[in-house]
């Protein structure tokens, strides 16, 4: 039987060489066909029984209209164009309804509508307290505020405006509306709005910078006002219009209210002005009689009281401690006198008059008892300074009596009390049982005569007006 002969490689394919010829692995030398490993067949596998064949089932034909008619199948209608654009009709009608729903709370700023053009606001329901089992213990021993019945504490409250805004809000000097500044949407510019406390559901209106207190044709204004640019400060005397440059560094600048001296503090800005020696000088308002008042060592300049003569400063006495103290400078002699110290004594808050002053002292490890809000008189000696019962956030409701809303965990909201620096003692004017405030971000103030309090709501974040009891 005649041999297979040679192997004839298949179209595309070039023969293997024999095995003789068989090139080595690269980077070897060839050991030649002796030294060649013997090559053994691969073990060959048992045949398996193949899985039938899959028969194909063929394609359904597709009948045309006469013959789905002829055997009775229901027509199929032809989708119709019409129904692609009544969907894109439909929807940019839903867009143009809700860019013109996003625009139409604060149409009153937009175009100076008058108020039958406007939609009258609805005052939202400002939510009661939810329901809580933790009592708020603190408040127990403090005495009450005279309210003839829960009910009347709804009637105090009252919302000023109706829409998310107002962040920061000022009151007027005659108590009679407050101030905020915003920037509508479509609008490049922020802009001053006065909103009136009366009468109820009056809406906020532009306001000119003149009608500001201090503003120009004002009896009350000051005669000078002073303002930091780059390295010097700019007095300028709105009576006549001229101004002239105190060699202040750009620190912040101090007028006395009666205008006849300026003063600032020498610091440099950043950690630096924390932890150097920071100089004090003061100056008649028209740059003469230079001279310096002193120093603390992180020191700062806080207020003139209201006769002019005196100065507040806070800072550390010594470098590498955390005790500050609160002195009063007199600005024509340079005596200093200690009204308040303690360890990182802070926020720093002068009556109307001048006669007292609320700061916190914290981080007293080795007296914790005298962390918390005191009070003390700028007069030093006239009276030791007294403790608040509660730690809280604080405001002068006149120069005798300071507000304050206490940290209160577990309760339903906000209480409001009030300490009578004559009697040193403290009393609850607003119960979170009877009338749960919510304050936001610690914005609330109260109105220069004392008789109302304005606080933006955690709930709508809207303006609120509460009428304090007497």
């Amino acid at each position: 039987m005649p041999g297979p002969g040679p192997r004839i490689p298949e179209e595309g394919r070039q023969p293997a060489p024999p095995e003789e010829l068989a090139f080595p692995p690269v980077g070897r030398p060839d050991p030649g066909p002796l030294a060649r490993p013997e090559r053994r067949p691969a073990p060959r596998l048992p045949d398996l029984p193949l899985p039938p064949p899959v028969q194909e089932r063929p394609a359904p034909r597709r009948r045309s209209i006469p013959e789905a008619a002829a055997v009775g199948s229901p027509r199929r209608p032809a989708p119709s164009t019409n129904r692609g654009l009544a969907l894109l009709v439909l929807l940019l009608a839903l867009v143009g309804a809700g860019l013109a729903m996003a625009q139409e709370p604060r149409a009153w700023r937009l175009g100076g509508l008058p108020w039958a053009a406007t939609r009258a606001p609805q005052a939202t329901r400002h939510p009661g307290p939810p329901p809580s089992a933790v009592p708020v213990e603190a408040l127990s021993a403090l005495a009450r505020a005279q309210v003839d019945a829960p009910l009347a504490w709804n009637q105090r409250l009252r919302q000023l405006t109706f829409e998310p805004c107002c962040a920061g809000a000022w009151w007027a000097a005659d108590s009679a509306s407050l101030y905020f500044i915003d920037r509508p949407e479509g609008q490049v510019e922020a802009t001053l709005y006065r909103q009136p406390i009366w009468p109820p559901g009056a809406l906020p209106e532009a306001a000119d910078a003149a009608l500001l207190p201090g503003g120009p044709g004002q009896e009350d204004r000051p005669r000078f006002a002073a303002r930091p640019e780059g390295e010097v400060s700019i007095v300028q005397d709105l009576s006549s219009g001229s101004e002239w440059q105190l060699p202040t560094g750009g620190n912040p600048t101090l007028v006395a209210p009666d205008g006849s001296h300026a003063a600032w503090y020498t610091g440099n800005g950043g950690r630096a002005e924390v932890d150097g020696f920071n100089r004090f000088t003061i100056v008649r308002i028209d740059g003469s009689e230079q001279r310096e008042l002193g120093g603390l060592w992180g020191g700062s300049l806080v207020r003139f009281l209201a006769d002019s003569r005196h100065l507040l400063a806070l800072g550390r006495p010594v470098a590498d401690q955390a005790r500050y103290v609160l002195q009063r400078i007199d600005v024509s002699t340079g005596e200093v006198a200690t009204v308040a110290e303690g360890m990182w004594l802070s926020e720093v808050a002068l009556s109307p008059g001048g006669l007292w002053v609320a700061y916190l002292v914290s981080l007293d490890r080795a007296a914790p008892g005298a962390n918390g809000v005191w009070v003390a008189p700028t007069e030093p000696g006239l009276a030791a300074p007294r403790k608040l019962e509660l730690h809280g956030a604080y405001r002068w409701r006149d120069d005798q009596r300071l507000l304050y809303v206490p940290q209160l965990p577990g309760a339903a909201g906000h209480a409001l009390l009030e300490f009578d620096v004559r009697q040193g003692a403290s009393r609850v004017l607003v119960d979170p049982e009877h009338l749960a405030l919510r304050i936001a971000d610690n914005d609330w103030s109260v109105s220069p005569d004392g008789k109302r309090l304005a606080f933006r709501s955690e709930d709508d974040r809207t303006l609120w007006l509460l009428d304090l009891p007497e």
